[in-house]
Order: C-alpha cells, then sequence, then structure tokens
C-alpha cells in the first residue's frame, strides 16, 4: 500500500511499537516490585509467627530468678520427665502478644 510508504506512517508505526515497548517495561517492573514487596511481607509475617513458637518452645536462658542449667527444678522432679500416669504432651503458653499472631481475624 502507498500509505505506509511515507515516512509519515513509518515513524508512527515506530512511536507505536516504542511506546508499547516502553508500557510493558513499566508494567513488568512494576509487577515485579509489587510481587517482591509481598513476599518479603509474607516472609516477614512467617518469621515473627516461628519466633513466637520458638520463644514458647524453648525458654530463654536463665535469668536472675531462674536456676542456672544443669539443676533440678525446686521440687526436685527435671521438666522433660514425663508423670507416672503416662507421658503427655509437654504444654506451652503464648504470650498475648504472640497468640494474636495466630488469630483469625488477622487484620495484617
Amino acid at each position: 500500500m502507498k500509505i505506509f510508504k511515507s515516512i509519515k506512517w513509518r515513524l508512527q508505526v515506530w512511536y507505536g511499537l516504542i511506546l508499547v515497548i516502553v508500557l510493558a517495561a513499566l508494567g513488568w517492573t512494576a509487577y515485579r516490585l509489587e510481587r517482591d514487596q509481598l513476599f518479603n511481607r509474607v516472609d516477614g509475617e512467617l518469621q515473627r509467627r516461628f519466633a513466637a513458637v520458638a520463644d514458647a518452645l524453648h525458654p530463654h536462658p536463665p535469668g536472675p530468678d531462674r536456676l542456672p542449667f544443669g539443676h533440678p527444678p525446686p521440687d526436685g522432679t527435671p521438666d522433660d520427665i514425663a508423670p507416672p500416669d503416662g507421658p503427655g504432651p509437654r504444654e506451652f503458653q503464648l504470650s498475648s502478644e504472640a497468640a494474636a499472631l495466630f488469630d483469625s481475624g488477622d487484620s495484617h
């Protein structure tokens, strides 16, 4: 066709292609940035929840009010021995702040 042989139409087609490429690159960059930000938020939330459970399962090192490692508890029964009526699961308590991380109505 004669219309596509003019320099004006050729420049418009080139400008259109350049515009499409720039818009696609911008969209791809925005997608990647949002995706990385979302992954970082999810990773941070998982790390906070894991740390809360790990702290509840493994108590902190002895403080001034706790006995040092290797000493039996005051009643003479080690913590890790099950009572004579049978083995049961070890119970642990989460702090109210840590328990809030696991609420089903989480607004994070």
